[in-house]
């Protein structure tokens, strides 16, 4: 049902998990058609998706991991990684909270009373991270916070199609 906010699709290449909106067509379960963006591109593909979500793809071939909000970071994305070597996620930090990582992070939250956008760890605490928009987590044999979404610093807005504002061709337009 497009009306869900949970989706989840496996085919024989990965399982993807898909949680939000998309505001674009596709014909099948919302998780499939990511599923299929992300098998045939890698995260860059998620510049095709508008929308607010967030995503976790498997890819069996490569037993690798993409962990993804969208590109304005409308949906937040926690993590923390335990002692266990294991990956927390949560869409609140509040939900990620222990006794051993709890400590406050202070710049964020001068940041926050001072109304600026945050320079580097959104998150509130020291221990629990938060992606920007556009970002992803690759997690293979360690975990990398890369981005995919780079929009360019000038757009003329008149000529350029929305479809490549993410691409950096759309700032000498």
């Amino acid at each position: 049902n497009k009306t869900d906010i949970l989706h989840i699709h496996e085919d024989k290449n990965s399982i993807t998990l898909f949680y939000g909106f998309l505001d674009q067509d596709y014909n099948e379960n919302v998780a499939g058609f990511i599923g299929k963006i992300l098998n045939e591109k890698g995260a860059n593909g998620l510049n095709e998706c508008y929308g607010s979500f967030i995503v976790i793809h498997y890819d069996f071939d490569s037993k690798s991991f993409i962990l993804a909000n969208d590109a304005l970071g409308d949906f937040s994305l926690h993590y923390c990684k335990k002692e266990d070597g294991c990956i927390h996620l949560s869409e609140l930090p509040e939900s990620l909270l222990t006794r051993t990582n709890c400590e406050v992070n202070t710049d964020r939250l001068i940041q926050y009373f001072a109304m600026t956008k945050p320079q580097i760890n959104a998150g509130f605490y020291q221990q629990i991270k938060q992606l920007d928009g556009g970002q992803y987590l690759l997690v293979d044999s360690k975990i990398s916070r890369l981005n995919y979404y780079n929009p360019p610093e000038i757009v003329n807005y008149k000529s350029t199609s929305v479809c490549l504002l993410y691409t950096s061709d759309a700032a000498d337009e």
